[in-house]
């Protein structure tokens, strides 16, 4: 794995923070239940954070700046490696968040759920949102009950890094579990800064 200073994080919402320039840190993440979990970088100054998430057998599983997300498995050991790519002097923390959880039998779930059941052929997580609320049952699986589950192709929400690659007014996106829309053009704020509503309509 890779070297470790020690620190774990073992809730969902934990938040460390990443401090001094072109420092690496690594620390050992166990989640408490299975889904989809989000590790992201805010308040990083001039500095541009790049993470990487490894599991226990040293492969890397994904990488990126601002960013990342995975479905990880609760109780396995994972390890998130964080640091600034430049020299600007700066910190960033970093934000876990479980985006959803997924699909289990016997849950009473509400219109608007967003959850997973499956994975693609690259082995994410597919995502589906409840169109009506019920309780889950076995012979209801969400990729077989069209008229309980949709499955969702709303892009997730990724850090823009300038103008080009920004959000325009009506881009839709999925974020920590939830569907936004923008409402300004330009849009580099994530879901709940600035220039996003809640979104409710059709899909």
């Amino acid at each position: 794995a890779p070297a470790s200073n020690g620190a774990t994080i073992t809730r969902n919402g934990a938040r460390l923070e990443l401090a001094m320039p072109n420092q690496i840190r690594t620390y050992t993440f166990i989640p408490e239940q299975s889904g989809s979990y989000t590790f992201a970088a805010s308040d990083y100054g001039t500095g541009q954070p790049m993470l990487a998430l490894y599991e226990a057998g040293e492969e890397m599983l994904t990488s990126g700046a601002f960013g990342i997300s995975y479905g990880l498995t609760a109780d396995a050991t994972y390890y998130i490696v964080g640091g600034l790519a430049n020299e600007a002097i700066g910190s960033y923390d970093l934000a876990v968040n479980l985006d959803y959880e997924p699909w289990a039998e016997g849950i009473a779930y509400t219109t608007g759920k967003i959850l997973t059941f499956g994975t693609d052929a690259k082995g994410e997580p597919v995502r589906y949102i409840v169109l009506q609320a019920h309780t889950s049952a076995s012979h209801w699986f969400p990729s077989s009950t069209p008229s309980l589950y949709k499955q969702l192709e709303v892009p997730r929400w990724t850090q823009p890094l300038g103008v080009t690659d920004a959000y325009n007014t009506g881009d839709k996106v999925e974020y920590t579990g939830a569907l936004w829309i923008s409402y300004i053009d330009a849009n580099v704020w994530s879901p709940g800064v600035t220039g996003w509503s809640v979104y409710n309509g059709s899909l």
